[in-house]
């Protein structure tokens, strides 16, 4: 049985970063929005190990992505608690671009835990996926509550709110990559 899920893009309508913590992160409060812009993830049972497969080539397909690590955290809470050892390849078509701020790596990571939960049958909430998320990568959490949504702490705090967005929004992509923590460390 194969499936496909989308994961969206998200915006930040408002982004103020409050202070560093003590783990390296910083304290944030921002207003989050997702849009139609989306990857695409395809899951299909497949032996007992994690395979990724890129479309496009535009991301690595190895334990630095973020889709690795989450399909690795889940088979691990499968395994010793569900006793399930099963495997999974995932076909990602890239569209988001890539270190533009649009959270697709995050997406993608929580498009990968709803994806697993259902493959192998694991019926967790999206609490218990938004929290093994949140170890993942910082949005990763919003994707679990949006539309909209005011984050709060390092992103792990999501309240959800109705959808401030009517219409349409451009959005402009120089073409150069810009790391998140790397502007979060010259705030």
């Amino acid at each position: 049985m194969a499936f496909t899920l989308y994961a969206p893009a998200k915006i930040n309508l408002y982004l103020k970063v409050l202070s560093q913590r003590q783990d390296g992160y910083h304290n944030i409060l921002s207003l989050m929005q997702m849009i139609g812009l989306y990857d695409t993830l395809t899951f299909e049972e497949e032996g007992s190990r994690i395979r990724l497969e890129v479309k496009n080539g535009v991301v690595p397909a190895d334990h630095s992505n973020l889709i690795i690590r989450a399909a690795r955290m889940l088979q691990k809470r499968a395994k010793s608690t569900h006793q399930i050892s099963r495997g999974v390849r995932i076909t990602l078509e890239k569209n988001i671009p890539v270190s533009a701020g649009l959270g697709g790596g995050s997406s993608d990571a929580a498009a990968t835990l709803v994806g697993l939960n259902r493959l192998w049958s694991l019926h967790l909430s999206r609490r218990v996926l938004s929290d093994m998320g949140g170890v993942v990568g910082s949005d990763v959490p919003f994707f679990f509550y949006g539309p909209t949504a005011w984050v709060s702490g390092k992103g792990e705090r999501v309240s959800h709110i109705a959808s401030l967005l009517r219409g349409f929004v451009v959005l402009v992509n120089d073409g150069l990559p810009v790391a998140t923590a790397s502007v979060y460390h010259q705030i």
